[in-house]
């Protein structure tokens, strides 16, 4: 009986030390303390003393902003902020001053808006996005801090938006824009981050608008641009980046304004061409 007696008594100190602890927990605000600009390690304001314990960060109106726990002068475990509302911003995890582990965001609203992974720093795997409704705003993955793999954007309707594929945090492959209603807006090809290949751009009714064509991220062959009930407008070729002599189809006033005007809004404002008239394709060959 006895034994069991000192037993019980044992526990009892330990859950009250650790219950000690956790309430004398040292906790001060982020003005109080300084950060060596070289080592990056926090110290207590005006002292040599490496600070542990709570950091904590307030609105303007004395609202509690954020709080993150630091351990020997270094960021090191669970942090909250919060909207001056009370409400939950965000959440994340500290290990040896960095940001490790899954974080998330929300709302005001309390409705989840992102969740992130990260591994030393920097972005590692899936990371996710939501409207307030929600759906689905977009879906990325992510090696070593870098884009990596297929990234997709919605609608807030649910529709997907865009779907892009990235290969160490650039560009490659197909990458395909939609309207809401699901009919595609463009589509282009990248390698290493450059356009390489065919560009496309279709109207809202969903025929072919723009086809060009790419090499090394420069404009090479003939933009063939059409009408939209489908019919060939006209032909500006390009070579190495450089515009040769648009040739339009049933030429008509004021040709050259038109034809700028719709390539600058497609291919950049730095789009100057001439243009040469043509009753029909047939007629050039």
């Amino acid at each position: 009986m006895k034994k069991n007696y000192i037993w019980f008594i044992l526990v009892i100190l330990i859950f009250l030390g650790k219950f000690f602890w956790r309430t004398t927990e040292k906790e001060m605000n982020i003005l109080d303390l300084d950060q060596d600009e070289k080592t990056g390690l926090v110290y207590i304001k005006d002292s040599k003393k490496l600070f542990t314990g709570i950091g904590k960060t307030y609105y303007e109106s004395g609202k509690l902003e954020t709080i993150c726990r630091f351990k020997d002068g270094v960021l090191e475990g669970n942090g909250i902020s919060y909207y001056e509302s009370g409400k939950i911003k965000l959440t994340f995890h500290y290990s040896k001053g960095s940001i490790n582990g899954p974080t998330k965001s929300y709302y005001e609203s309390g409705k989840l808006e992102t969740e992130k992974n990260f591994i030393d720093g920097k972005l590692d795997g899936s990371s996710k996005g939501y409207y307030e409704n929600d759906k689905i705003a977009y879906e990325e993955n992510y090696l070593n801090g870098k884009l990596n793999g297929n990234s997709k954007f919605y609608y807030e309707n649910g529709n997907l938006k865009a779907e892009l594929f990235y290969k160490n945090d650039m560009l490659d492959g197909t990458v395909i824009e939609y309207l809401e209603d699901g009919k595609k807006t463009s589509v282009s090809n990248y390698k290493n981050g450059k356009l390489e290949g065919e560009n496309l751009s279709y109207y809202k009714n969903g025929n072919l608008y723009i086809e060009a064509n790419y090499t090394n991220d420069k404009l090479d062959g003939d933009i063939k641009v059409y009408k939209k009930n489908g019919d060939l407008d006209y032909i500006a070729p390009y070579k190495n980046g450089k515009p040769l002599t648009a040739k339009k189809l049933k030429a008509s006033d004021d040709m050259v304004d038109e034809i700028s005007q719709d390539l600058r809004e497609i291919l950049g404002d730095d789009i100057k061409i001439t243009v040469k008239e043509e009753s029909s394709l047939e007629d050039e060959k």
